[in-house]
């Protein structure tokens, strides 16, 4: 198991290359409003749970949703060029507004990375 403090700065790089990659490599209009809130890893670093803001209404938070998704594993794939992981977790993208974003908080961690 990996000390919390790593944990926090892997999450906290995380957190920093997914914004940039989101901004940088990928079109989708679907994306264009999302925002990064906040990043907590498992402690075995396998999960990343990546919660998001869309600026706009429900419909558009469910096709955010949708497109980070659909676009998961491209994302893996630049982040494991971008960082250096033995493993790149596995991401699991939860809109803020959702009740599992209140119990990924309480389980992996405050204060929030981010």
């Amino acid at each position: 198991m990996i000390q919390r403090r790593t944990l926090r700065k892997v999450a906290s790089e995380l957190h920093q290359k997914l914004a940039q990659i989101l901004l940088q490599e990928f079109g989708d209009p679907r994306l264009q409003w999302v925002t990064l809130q906040e990043v907590y890893l498992t402690p075995d670093a396998r999960t990343a749970y990546v919660i998001f803001d869309v600026l706009g209404d429900e419909r558009m938070a469910r096709e955010a949703r949708t497109a980070l998704m659909e676009v998961q594993g491209r994302l893996r794939g630049f982040l494991g060029k971008a960082m250096y992981l033995r493993t790149v977790p596995e991401l699991q993208f939860i809109h803020v507004s959702d009740p599992r974003a209140a119990e990924v908080r309480l389980r992996y961690g405050a204060p929030p990375v981010g």
